[in-house]
């Protein structure tokens, strides 16, 4: 744990110098789980819900995005332990 927060504090050290805002860099893996989780919970809802929903919740062009959610929330790779992200 004491690991975890050294990196942290590295981690926005290194932004403090760049003019990078935090919110402007790559998620953690943790962020990016959590929202695959939350689309999938949302999906599983959705689906118990019956036929008393929306007609536009169950159409593809609501759930394919909530799918994309599920399967790669981010655009960019995520990072881990306060880390950059490993890019090319």
């Amino acid at each position: 744990m004491f690991a975890m927060k050294v990196a942290e504090e590295v981690a926005k050290a290194y932004l403090a110098c760049t003019d990078v805002r935090e919110e402007l860099i790559a998620p953690t893996g943790t962020q990016v789980r959590t929202l695959q989780a939350k689309a999938t919970a949302l999906e599983t809802e959705l689906d118990a819900a019956g036929t008393w929903l929306i007609a536009d919740a169950t159409s593809p062009a609501f759930r394919e995005p909530l799918r994309q959610l599920q399967a790669m929330p981010s655009r960019v790779p995520p990072r881990t332990a306060g880390r950059l992200p490993v890019g090319k």
